[in-house]
């Protein structure tokens, strides 16, 4: 009994177990089979490196998770990959949707550097407390770059030496940088920091060349200094965004002697201002051949004389009126002799200070004086008046000549500017020119500036249009184009058209390009053939306006659109059955708009036995006798012009007894009617009101619609 309830106690624990088994797979089964899940597996993000703090990564997709049910709460937290703990996750909840943000944490020792790291791989998981769920994704976020490495060089300084007979392109050094940003972030140009230096340096390979002679005398050594100068920085306007290098250039002297300029020669000014500098070359192997300024007399001011006999000695004299104004530091003239060897040998460069003359110089109150004159200003308009500073009653004022300062004229005493010619601003805007005082004491720079009057009307660019349309074009189909060119500018130059027909036409202009459409339904039929139209052109002058006119002919062209109609329809006729063959039984002439004469004859049924024929004039005949027995027939006649057909018209012809007189009776249309009106009003642009009442439209209707049509008018 023992053996047996421990038997069946261990049943009912196996039992247990089973489902506590069963249960729990259940369970893990339900936690991977979560109804909360990101949109995507992975995420591609960017964040641009050395991103403040609380930067977020830009995505290019929605991130985060679709709230299925209003009752989550949700929160993302970075579980791996990042170590450094530079990135923080947030949930940002809008509608159904937890977004998932990604930002830089507030404060962070370490910074996005994408040269150290350029890529991060996160796993970022969401959970979601009430009901105990979790899902994980990947963020992949790339280390975006920004310019901010400046080149570097390597080496940092050079030493390079150099013969002083070099020639000319010599390549002395390459210097050499290296920017580690990616793209145009790591481009840069190579430039001297410094121009006072005979050398040239490529900006993009950074090879140093020579482009100036060399001499030992002067520079024994050049210390140069090489920037390598970010591009894109230099482009948008930070400059000098680099590093350096130095380049030490030994120049190596040539075995010669030269001439020397000494004593230091001293500087005369006379009370007049007139200025002696007297000069003596001490020569070396070869006598002394000359003496040069080289620098400092670019308004040649000065000029060089020999004086004594072995021709050591010179004189350097001013030789006409020094504007110290223009100088107010001074004069500083660079003297250069060489003797007659070949090649000539030159002596060191001296230098010599010439102080100025100590007094007010004269300035004008404005330097430029920029004005503007109205095209239309006529002769002796005043422009503008100028002065010095400071005041004098000796002041005269003078233009300097050029081909603007022509059309001026200034009063010597006053400083008063007119004009002496008339203006056109088509013809030149702006005037440019010089006036001085007191012969280059003073100088100023005026600028006239021309403004533009409406002094231009619009011209078209032909002197009249033409254009055909078929009829039946849609409303608003475009029919040509018309153009003016105004030489005015602005408003005055702005062209704008119209139509300015007095009476209403079906077209309308578009008032900015000209295109002229069609603005109501063309039919040729039943409107004018021909429309001509008046266009304008008009500006938009502010003052007034300026309009040309244009004509415009516009020409329907005629298409096959309409059925011909018959004048007559449902005729009975009666015929003796003794009718002769040949004879006319009845005329069905009918009538089409279009005018093209492309009008035949058919009938279709009743004339089985080809009793009768139709002409082309429509005119239905006996072709051959009446059978006997022959009592009725119905015609059903057709119009066609090639396109279109008729309604058929029904002839009820009725045999009667030999010897009886035929008869005829018809329904008109009056088709006739309505086309002679139709007649009249397309011809209206033709005649005149007076010609209406007298004209005879006889022999236009027979050219028109032909020979039935005559018959009927004449009747």
């Amino acid at each position: 009994m023992a053996s047996l309830c421990t038997t069946s106690l261990a049943l009912d624990l196996l039992f247990l177990l089973l489902c506590l088994s069963t249960c729990q797979e259940d369970f893990h089964k339900g936690k991977d089979l979560s109804p909360m899940r990101f949109t995507h597996h992975l995420y591609n993000t960017s964040i641009y490196e050395n991103a403040a703090p609380r930067t977020y990564v830009e995505m290019p997709m929605k991130m985060g998770v679709e709230l299925t049910d209003p009752l989550w709460e949700i929160k993302f937290s970075i579980v791996s990959g990042d170590d450094q703990e530079l990135f923080q996750a947030e949930a940002v909840k809008m509608g159904d949707f937890a977004f998932l943000r990604i930002k830089t944490r507030t404060s962070y020792s370490a910074s996005l550097n994408r040269e150290v790291r350029d890529i991060y791989a996160l796993t970022a998981e969401a959970t979601e407390s009430t009901f105990d769920l979790k899902a994980k994704t990947k963020v992949i976020i790339q280390i975006l770059d920004t310019n901010d490495l400046k080149p570097l060089f390597y080496p940092a300084s050079y030493n390079v030496a150099i013969d002083e007979d070099s020639p000319l392109q010599t390549s002395v050094v390459k210097v050499s940088a290296t920017d580690a940003d990616l793209g145009s972030n790591g481009e840069f140009y190579y430039s001297f920091t410094t121009r006072s230096h005979p050398f040239a340096v490529d900006p993009f390979t950074g090879t140093v060349s020579l482009f100036k002679k060399l001499n030992h005398t002067r520079n024994e050594k050049y210390d140069l200094t090489v920037l390598a100068e970010d591009r894109t920085k230099k482009i948008s306007g930070v400059t000098k965004f680099g590093n350096v290098a130095r380049v030490t250039v030994d120049v190596k002297k040539m075995n010669t002697t030269h001439p020397v300029i000494a004593p230091m020669p001293k500087v005369v000014i006379s009370s007049d201002g007139k200025v002696t500098i007297d000069v003596h070359v001490k020569p070396a192997l070869k006598p002394v051949d000359s003496l040069h300024i080289v620098d400092g007399d670019t308004h040649k001011h000065f000029e060089i004389i020999p004086s004594g006999v072995q021709g050591n000695d010179f004189q350097v004299i001013s030789t006409k009126k020094i504007s110290w104004s223009q100088f107010p530091n001074g004069l500083n003239l660079s003297l250069q002799a060489k003797d007659r060897s070949f090649p000539s040998l030159l002596s060191p460069i001296t230098q010599l200070h010439i102080p100025p003359v100590h007094y007010t110089p004269l300035t004008f109150q404005e330097d430029p004086y920029i004005v503007a004159l109205s095209e239309f200003s006529p002769l002796q308009t005043h422009v503008v008046k100028v002065s010095v500073t400071p005041e004098s009653y000796n002041i005269t004022y003078s233009l300097k000549a050029n081909p603007d300062s022509a059309k001026f004229k200034i009063s010597p005493k006053t400083g008063i500017i007119v004009t002496t010619h008339y203006f056109d601003f088509e013809t030149k805007r702006r005037y440019e020119f010089d006036v001085v005082a007191n012969n280059g004491e003073a100088e100023t720079h005026v600028v006239v500036e021309v403004t533009d009057e409406n002094d231009n009307a619009p011209q078209f660019v032909k002197h009249s249009y033409e254009a055909a349309l078929d009829e039946n074009s849609p409303v608003g189909s475009s029919v040509l184009k018309v153009g003016a060119i105004d030489k005015d500018i602005d408003k005055n130059g702005l062209v704008t058209y119209s139509i300015a027909n007095t009476s209403p036409v079906p077209f309308a202009i578009d008032p900015f390009t000209g295109v002229i459409s069609t603005s109501e339904h063309l039919d040729y039929e039943l409107t004018k053939r021909q429309y001509h139209l008046r266009i304008w052109a008009s500006d938009s002058g502010s003052q007034f306006s300026q309009v040309s006119e244009c004509p415009v002919t516009i020409t329907l062209n005629n298409i096959n659109d309409n059925v011909p109609l018959f004048e007559r329809v449902g005729c009975n006729t009666t015929i003796p059955v003794d009718l002769p063959v040949g004879k006319a039984i009845v005329e069905l002439s009918a009538i089409d708009l279009d005018e093209l004469q492309q009008l035949k004859y058919v009938i279709e049924s009743g004339d089985e036995l080809e009793i009768f024929a139709i002409d082309s004039a429509g005119a239905i005949k006996l072709n051959r006798p009446i059978p006997p027995n022959s009592n009725a027939f119905n015609l059903k006649v057709v119009a066609t012009d090639g396109k279109h057909r008729s309604d058929p018209s029904i002839v009820r012809v009725t045999v009667s007894n030999k010897g009886e007189e035929p008869t005829l009776n018809c329904q008109e249309t009056g088709i006739l009617k309505q086309v002679t009106d139709k007649l009249i009003e397309s011809i209206k642009p033709i005649l005149t009101s007076e010609d209406f009442t007298n004209v005879n439209l006889t022999p236009i209707c027979c050219a028109i619609y032909g020979k039935n049509i005559e018959n009927k008018l004449k009747k």
